[in-house]
């Protein structure tokens, strides 16, 4: 199985998000920065409900899966920092 995989994050306003490719496969990994818009802090990420964390460089990663096929959803809260 070699099924092309795209990861989805919605509508993301106040931030933007850096390094995603249009297409992955499973056993990819997958990395990428955010950076909030000025007085804007991005306080969560998750991947299908799980948090993920970045890493000293604020980069998030992770492994897809065969599960990611039909949901590879990853969620960006954005908050005001005032």
């Amino acid at each position: 199985m070699n099924e092309e995989i795209s990861v989805d994050y919605g509508e993301l306003q106040n931030a933007s998000i850096h390094g995603l490719k249009d297409v992955y496969h499973a056993g990819d990994k997958v990395s990428f920065a955010l950076k909030a818009n000025e007085n804007y802090v991005i306080p969560a990420v998750y991947l299908k409900g799980e948090v993920l964390t970045s890493d000293a460089n604020g980069v998030y990663h992770f492994y897809l899966t065969y599960s990611h096929l039909n949901n590879c959803t990853v969620s960006i809260a954005v908050a005001s920092a005032n």
